[in-house]
């Protein structure tokens, strides 16, 4: 198992601002807090819309999948 620094830096890294970006220019979620329940809820939110193809045609720069998705929210279940 990997020590929780490890993995608050893999989740860092990971939820950067391509991220942040992507999710509310195509999918108008915007993570504007750290608190830990309200990134879950716009995780759940993202993943409803990613899954349901409710998303904005604009372009962006960088692509999330589902992988991302499930990866942010595997590693923030790991933290908490």
């Amino acid at each position: 198992m990997a020590s929780a620094s490890t993995i608050i830096n893999e989740f860092e890294s990971n939820f950067a601002s391509s991220f942040k970006y992507t999710s509310s220019v195509k999918y108008n979620i915007e993570f504007k807090t750290s608190i830990i329940n309200d990134i879950m809820e716009n995780l759940n939110e993202l993943r409803s819309k990613f899954v349901n193809g409710d998303v904005n045609p604009a372009k962006v720069g960088w692509e999330m999948t589902l992988e991302h998705i499930d990866l942010l929210d595997n590693l923030l279940t790991e933290i908490i």
